[in-house]
């Protein structure tokens, strides 16, 4: 028999008056902001006539919503519309009217709007920018990243600082809602500084990676680091549409995110990934971190699957940290990936990071208002008047993590850009890829290695592109979803190897490797993912496959990317909510990997509770009563007798006491 785990995590109701909420207690009575998606595609996504009036039907959505929560409600302010990287709406209502929401035929989900926190000297040579000035580009200018636009979602810039002063070309504060994005925080400004500092204050030692782009700040995130999902869907739509008349062609080149949600793996279909991807099927190269979870340091071990959102997007250029500094700590260095680093693989089982950047050090084992926290950390500009990191004097302070690594690669696609300017996102992220220098370090930890700035600007025609978006699990076959293509295609393999029934968390290999297909016909859908291949896995043993996309080009230059395939024909998912309180009726579901119901003895048991048994693909149970003034975790055992085998698993479901709030 097999014993298998599966975690379920659904937003549950609680008590009678109120709810949780992104993991906290909320009156029925109170409002809360929620993101309210429609069905009908954005603007990004539309691909099959007149946007024009499509944008027209799309305000006939919001205007229709509008009216009918007025009419049904009385009450709930729409207080954001979004147009072109999400079809949606921010509403501030009761939690206890989201359900009927929900039942509306053009609503597509209705989700919290959570909040997301803010995750040179040295590090610039170490990725070669500095070599990079010293080129020219088509017109015989310097490559500095001249006329090249840059959006900064963060916490605002200090564009008074001599270094940012000159290059800063304006914005918007989403917080104040005002059109001066002043950073009360610091981490923005800091990342500015690595972006396109002058270097002014320092007599040119601390120089960014960048100098002449121009930068326009979009203030999302407060004082302390902290805002809001509907911000930063709103920075990156003005970052799309810069005048919001539905014609991207001003759209800004590069959106540099060195923010997440982070203490969670992300969801590459939550709004905000969603929202990031469609801004690169409208032109934008966006750039984000991988996030700072990537070790326990208590147990003193790397932890798989800790990219966060958005650097879980699957368009997106995702930049894990490296070292850049002679005995940095505890990571070591230079050009060791930074312990905290966030690791994968992602959620879809890809690759992520994408590459690693330099991102300093952090020495965790300090509390965190010790500055020598920071003591191997990016030298880089200071917003006037904050303390963040390891301020140095009035102008720069040091600080950590892979909120720093980001503007490292967006610099770098600002100077690909001035010499590339035809090249599109999906050639620059495969030329990040294919130019990244190997630190010997798994796939799971570097990307496909450490930036190189240099290698990268003397590209002279893009490499192919391989990237998988998705597999697709359908009755006895997998359908591989992504982009294979190239200006110089010549063709695309796939191979594949079985490694084995434990959840894999490696994708290097060297042997081992079986052709799949062989194929001379690209696949270029860049906004859905074309079928790469459809794959019978009838006859296959179950477990885990990785299997490898290889597109080659007219030059002989190949790049890759990576999948983890599980074929489990006997798999079941079982469905239970996260938490329930005492006494209430809650349904269990169980089905197979392609949604099929599939009956099985269910039981629920609890430590001194006598256990509940039921029978069917749908069945229903009444939480036990508490009786103890705390919660107590009950266990919901699904046993399906599956032809030449018993299948058995475990959920474990919270019981709330409802006097504890």
């Amino acid at each position: 028999m097999k014993k298998l785990l599966v975690f379920v995590t659904v937003i549950a109701l609680l008590l009678p008056n109120s709810v949780i909420i992104a993991g906290k207690f909320v009156n029925l009575d109170d409002t809360v902001r929620f993101l309210v998606e429609f069905k009908s595609p954005s603007l990004s996504e539309y691909t099959r006539g007149n946007r024009s009036l499509h944008m027209e039907r799309l305000k006939d959505i919001h205007n229709r919503f509008k009216s009918w929560i007025k009419t049904r409600f009385g009450r709930g302010r729409i207080s954001v519309e979004f147009f072109n990287v999400l079809n949606g709406v921010v509403i501030e209502i009761s939690p206890k009217f989201v359900d009927i929401i929900k039942e509306l035929p053009y609503v597509d989900r209705v989700t919290p709007d959570v909040k997301v926190k803010a995750l040179l000297k040295d590090s610039v040579p170490l990725i070669r920018a500095n070599y990079v000035w010293g080129l020219r580009d088509k017109l015989n200018r310097t490559i500095t990243g001249k006329n090249v636009t840059i959006a900064l979602i963060d916490t605002g810039v200090d564009y008074t600082h001599p270094d940012i002063a000159g290059s800063y070309a304006g914005g918007y504060d989403f917080v104040n809602n005002d059109p001066y994005p002043l950073d009360d925080n610091g981490h923005g400004t800091h990342c500015a500084g690595i972006l396109v500092g002058s270097g002014n204050a320092s007599n040119g030692t601390y120089v960014g990676v960048a100098p002449d782009a121009r930068l326009y700040v979009y203030k999302v995130l407060d004082n302390n680091g902290n805002g809001s999902i509907s911000n930063i869907i709103a920075a990156i739509e003005k970052a799309v549409d810069p005048n919001g008349d539905g014609n991207v062609s001003d759209h800004m080149d590069i959106i540099s995110l060195s923010l997440g949600i982070g203490g969670i793996e992300g969801n590459p279909d939550d709004p905000i990934c969603r929202a990031v991807d469609n801004a690169v099927c409208e032109g934008v190269v966006v750039v984000t971190a991988a996030g700072n979870d990537g070790y326990d340091f208590s147990c003193h071990r790397a932890v798989r699957h800790t990219i966060v959102s958005p650097g879980c997007a699957r368009k997106v250029i995702t930049v894990g940290a490296s070292t850049h500094l002679e005995g940095s700590y505890p990571s070591g260095g230079p050009d060791h990936v930074a312990l905290y680093s966030g690791k994968g693989p992602s959620y879809l089982m890809t690759v992520k990071p994408d590459v690693v950047a330099p991102g300093g050090d952090v020495n965790f084992y300090l509390e965190e208002t010790n500055p020598h926290v920071y003591d191997h950390g990016i030298t880089s500009t200071r917003a006037r008047l904050s303390s963040i990191g390891k301020p140095l004097n009035l102008y720069y302070t040091k600080l950590s993590g892979t909120s720093m690594a980001a503007p490292h690669v967006a610099g770098a696609v600002a100077l690909l850009l001035q010499k590339h300017p035809d090249w599109d996102p999906f050639d620059i992220k495969a030329a990040i890829r294919y130019t990244a220098k190997d630190i010997g370090y798994p796939l799971t930890d570097q990307g496909f290695g450490r930036l190189d700035a240099l290698k990268l600007v003397n590209l002279t025609t893009p490499p192919p592109v391989a990237l998988f978006y998705d597999a697709i699990y359908e009755t006895d076959k997998v359908i591989l979803k992504g982009i294979a293509k190239s200006r110089y295609f010549l063709d695309y393999k796939l191979y594949c190897r079985y490694v084995g029934k434990s959840n894999p968390d490696k994708f290097d290999y060297s042997d081992g490797w079986i052709l799949l297909c062989e194929c001379d016909e690209q696949i270029a859908d860049v906004v859905n993912g074309g079928t790469i291949y459809e794959w019978n896995t009838s006859e296959l043993k179950d477990g885990w496959y990785l299997v490898k996309l290889v597109v080659t080009d007219n030059m002989g230059r190949k790049s890759e990317d990576f999948i983890f395939v599980n074929v489990n024909n006997k798999e079941i998912f079982v469905n239970v909510p996260y938490s329930v309180g005492e006494g209430e009726r809650f349904t269990v579901s169980i089905n197979d990997r392609y949604g099929n119901p599939v009956n099985a003895l269910v039981i629920m048991n609890a430590p001194f509770r006598v256990p509940k048994i039921r029978y069917g693909s749908e069945v229903e149970f009444k939480a036990y009563d508490v009786r103890i003034r705390k919660n107590i975790v009950a266990g919901i055992w699904a046993i399906a007798f599956l032809p030449g085998e018993i299948t058995i698993k475990r959920v474990p479901i919270v019981i709330e006491n409802q006097n504890i709030h």
